[in-house]
């Protein structure tokens, strides 16, 4: 499926993502949705391979499924890099449980999501208007669905449908095998970054960035039951 995706700004959610890609040193990474935007050039000599459902993908996939399955082996990740996808998907606490299989005893995942809480999208919630990123569904963009992709033949495909504060990311990824997340700042942008991470609270950005590693005493990390070979 080919679609039109929007042009992703230049914002401290990059730069900040991108230092966590580094500091990771990862040999062997997994990178979900990033057709649009990548992080294959900070780590150039890991083996990375990247899922998408449409785009320059090695594994093209449609994840907004029931019961999604990631036809690649268990722990055979040690990163993870999963930005702005899942508030795209109906069932994302089964996508962080395939995720979480496939992770390494010691990998870790970084994920990241639009902040319904963030400092901008308060002020819009007290003026009466429904911040730009909120969930939308398929409505017709942009004036109904701003978050809603165009497709090759004019129709809608992939508008947020699921909205997250720090709370609900924190509640999902340990429901799929995770613990306590650590939270990095994304700052607070606006058009352009109007506060940079160093001086915005997490709970104000506009993304909510998240370092995820395995609860090792979770027993919900196979449980949609998927296991698929080791080698």
């Amino acid at each position: 499926m080919n679609v039109e995706k929007h042009t992703v700004p230049s914002s401290g959610r990059l730069a900040v993502t991108r230092r966590l890609v580094e500091r990771s040193k990862a040999a062997n990474v997994l990178e979900i949705g990033g057709s649009d935007i990548s992080f294959r050039d900070v780590l150039p000599a890991a083996r990375w391979t990247m899922l998408d459902f449409s785009g320059a993908a090695d594994l093209r996939l449609d994840l907004n499924v029931a019961e999604p399955r990631i036809p690649l082996p268990d722990s055979h990740f040690d990163l993870i890099v999963l930005t702005e996808v899942i508030e795209h998907l109906l069932w994302p606490h089964r996508v962080m449980q395939e995720v979480s299989r496939l992770l390494t005893e010691a990998g870790q995942c970084i994920v990241s999501v639009p902040n319904i809480a963030s400092g901008s999208y308060r002020l819009a919630w007290l003026l009466g208007r429904i911040p730009s990123c909120a969930a939308c569904g398929n409505l017709p963009p942009p004036e109904l669905g701003p978050t809603t992709y165009s497709g090759p033949n004019g129709e809608e495909i992939g508008g947020h449908v699921i909205d997250f504060n720090r709370q609900r990311l924190t509640q999902l990824v340990r429901y799929a095998g995770f613990g306590a997340p650590t939270f990095h700042s994304s700052g607070l942008f606006w058009h352009r970054t109007v506060v940079p991470p160093s001086l915005c609270p997490v709970g104000l950005g506009s993304n909510l960035i998240a370092v995820l590693k395995l609860d090792q005493n979770h027993d919900n990390r196979f449980a949609n039951g998927h296991h698929f070979p080791t080698h």
